[in-house]
């Protein structure tokens, strides 16, 4: 495992002189012990991170066998509780954990080519997993972060993928959305920052939904607009730029009564503009600022209640940070002339004189796209790391 963790050429090697068939001979062994699979799990989750050596044939064998493994730990047809027991051994947890990592690298692999990998079945499980650690009944300092995140990751990259049927079928397994929501308060974002972070991530995934499901609609009217406003005016900037993605996919759509929600929802809107343009000037990161620029657009054009979005964008200052953008010297001149374009269209000199212009249509030329994730915060599990503490503290003595 800590071979398979160090480098893209070891995990290549180790491929290569055929690590993964033995792997996955040890998780298929009825005689292998819960704890031995669990190991095997973490070293065939490190050698399948990144872009690795194998093919499809041997992927698919790997899919096979941990879905397998999941079901055999997990029934999704039992009560909620019965699966809360389940996740909290920590066996149980560490195998499921590992097998989710494997998982959330193959689906950030397959955006495009999901039918082959997931099935309804397949969300069934990992959904309950999601929901039975996260359930309320769970304390937010007994929450299991190691599992959770790459749970949420996989369930984040689904969504990512744009399938609406696997999104809308995500969307309503019992106890999905009260679990992600759950991770976007603030009391978990005090807690964990990592947590709250894949539930922006699935929170982007559920809005690209919201105009094709009125179920859909409501719920992120009801339940997700109210956090993810409070968390993008008072988080770190990393929490905001999953955040804004999720604005960005609201204001993409066509209809557009979403993205009026977003201004009477619980808050001020003001402020909510205010951080939006104060990040154009502070933040150096080009995709985000881009995003920023559209929902500006949007707001514009579309916004006329509490106040027209010419005043909102106004009392925000947000005219002055967007010219920033076409005057501050930056090497992205995309940008700069995006920048400039809004200022000529919603603030030139004969704009209160002229008619009303014609909705840009091409307003959203940025992708929408969410991009999967593949990438693991930390290669060494929680529990190894006390094991290699352990190892570490007997070759001193």
């Amino acid at each position: 495992g800590e071979l398979a963790s160090s480098t893209k050429e070891i995990r290549d090697k180790m491929v290569e002189y055929g690590t993964l068939p033995e792997l996955l001979q040890m998780l298929n062994s009825s005689k292998c012990e819960l704890n031995l699979k669990r190991k095997a799990a973490w070293v065939l989750s490190c050698l399948c991170e990144g872009d690795y050596a194998s093919q499809d044939s041997l992927e698919a064998r790997i899919h096979t066998t941990v879905v397998r493994l999941v079901r055999e730990i997990v029934d999704p047809s039992k009560p909620i509780q019965e699966v809360v027991h389940v996740v909290k051994d920590l066996e149980a947890a560490g195998l499921i954990t590992e097998i989710a990592w494997t998982l959330s690298y193959f689906s950030a692999r397959r955006a495009l080519d999901l039918n082959a990998f997931v099935n309804d079945s397949f969300i069934h499980s990992f959904c309950c997993i999601f929901a039975a650690a996260t359930d309320i009944s769970v304390p937010t300092q007994s929450l299991n972060v190691d599992l959770i995140i790459p749970v949420a990751r996989l369930l984040g990259n689904i969504l990512a993928a744009g399938n609406c049927d696997f999104g809308n079928l995500i969307i309503r397994q019992h106890g999905f959305v009260k679990g992600f929501i759950r991770l976007l308060s603030d009391e978990v974002l005090q807690f964990h920052r990592g947590l709250t972070k894949e539930a922006a991530f699935i929170s982007a995934g559920v809005c690209m939904f919201a105009a094709d499901d009125k179920i859909t609609e409501r719920i992120i009217v009801l339940k997700i607009l109210p956090e993810i406003f409070t968390l993008f005016c008072h988080s770190m900037f990393d929490v905001q730029q999953d955040v804004i993605q999720s604005f960005f996919n609201i204001a993409y759509r066509k209809d557009k009564y979403l993205f009026k929600a977003i201004f009477t929802t619980p808050g001020d809107p003001v402020t909510l503009m205010k951080v939006m343009t104060k990040l154009l000037v502070q933040v150096e990161d080009d995709d985000f600022r881009m995003k920023v620029l559209d929902f500006l657009e949007v707001t514009l054009e579309n916004i006329k209640q509490p106040m027209p979005g010419i005043d909102l964008v106004q009392k925000a200052r947000g005219i002055d940070a967007i010219e920033y953008l076409c005057y501050g010297n930056l090497e992205n001149h995309t940008l700069g002339a995006r920048a400039s374009g809004i200022i000529d269209r919603y603030f030139g000199i004969t704009y209160k004189d002229s008619p009303p212009l014609e909705p840009d249509l091409n307003w959203h030329q940025t992708s929408h796209r969410i991009i999967p994730r593949g990438e693991r915060s930390s290669l060494v599990p929680a529990w190894m790391k006390d094991t290699l503490s352990l190892f570490a503290t007997i070759l001193i003595r």
